[in-house]
């Protein structure tokens, strides 16, 4: 039998990284589509052996179809700054550059997988049910959102076309944590930011809660460790699922509180939390509750396989790489 062989776009992120690692030691070969001078930038990534490395900005994507061969193409590279505004980029980095690589997966019929978003889901006022068809309902929140919600709603319309790639599957993520993210800075995921509140001050800040019956840092969110998020993307890769776009959560929401206490239990040392006001800025964008509903995942995953880490033993594993 021959090694696998695939692409993963965004090898030098945070979830392609720990992928691409992870894909490796279970035997693919990898070819990493990135800039190539980040590897050397962040030392805190793991050392994947690559096949080859390509700048994905220089690659003629308009004449691609026949230029790469192999069994699985996995697209996490994107700009996943929920702040940034230039909404011409992001439909170049997130929308246009997404699209290229599925028209080229259905090209050579090679198995697409791509991280979509929570965010796709704004507010929430419409839910969090990862249905095609109520694709048309929802309201993102922001520019990042937005551009990652439209490429969602073009896959659709080349399912209703019948231009797809043979087997495919698109990820809402919810709120990844985990090693590996020390370079997202201010986008890194809260556990991260935590720790280094902790360090610099031994007290993390939370904001405070502006919704009546909602206590400060009761604000919730569904954390996923990322070994959770590459169990699941490798699973799709190696095991026939069903062709759609799935939730990727752990399917129960936990308070910024608990996660707090979780990194200072973690650290063997007590909680020192405050809250502040959040700045105007955001309060009209601020998501007070998120929750992935997993049952459309559940069923394409084996007996016991969305047994995922709890908040605490993942913020323990986290933890324990980086000290």
């Amino acid at each position: 039998m021959s090694t696998p062989h695939c692409i993963v776009t965004g090898a030098a992120g945070f979830v392609g990284s720990q992928l691409a690692h992870s894909l490796s030691q279970s035997g693919w070969t990898v070819d990493a589509w990135d800039d190539p001078t980040l590897f050397a930038e962040r030392p805190h990534l793991p050392k994947t052996p690559f096949r080859h490395v390509t700048d994905y900005r220089s690659f003629d994507f308009s004449g691609s179809s026949g230029r790469w061969h192999g069994d699985a193409i996995f697209h996490m590279g994107a700009c996943t700054d929920t702040t940034e505004l230039d909404e011409t980029f992001l439909n170049k980095v997130n929308t246009e550059f997404s699209q290229s690589l599925w028209k080229m997966a259905v090209a050579q019929k090679v198995p697409f997988f791509y991280a979509s978003s929570a965010a796709t889901y704004g507010a929430g006022a419409r839910g969090y049910q990862d249905d095609l068809e109520g694709l048309d309902s929802l309201q993102p929140l922001n520019p990042y959102g937005a551009s990652k919600h439209r490429f969602d709603l073009w896959v659709r319309d080349q399912i209703r076309a019948g231009t797809t790639p043979p087997r495919w599957a698109g990820f809402k993520f919810f709120n990844v944590y985990g090693k590996g993210e020390d370079h997202k800075g201010a986008m890194a995921s809260f556990v991260s930011q935590a720790l280094l509140q902790i360090r610099r001050t031994d007290e993390v800040r939370l904001f405070k809660s502006l919704r009546p019956g909602i206590a400060d840092g009761e604000q919730a969110r569904d954390f996923i460790a990322v070994e959770d998020v590459v169990h699941v993307l490798k699973h799709f890769a190696e095991t026939p699922c069903r062709n759609s776009i799935y939730n990727l959560g752990t399917g129960r929401a936990r308070s910024y509180n608990a996660l707090v206490r979780g990194v200072f239990d973690a650290l063997r040392k007590p909680p020192r939390i405050s809250y502040f006001d959040p700045p105007p800025s955001i309060e009209s964008r601020y998501q007070y509750f998120t929750e992935a509903p997993m049952a459309k995942l559940q069923a394409e995953m084996p007996r016991g396989g969305l047994d995922f880490l709890t908040l605490e033993k993942g913020i323990q594993l986290t933890v324990g790489a980086l000290f």
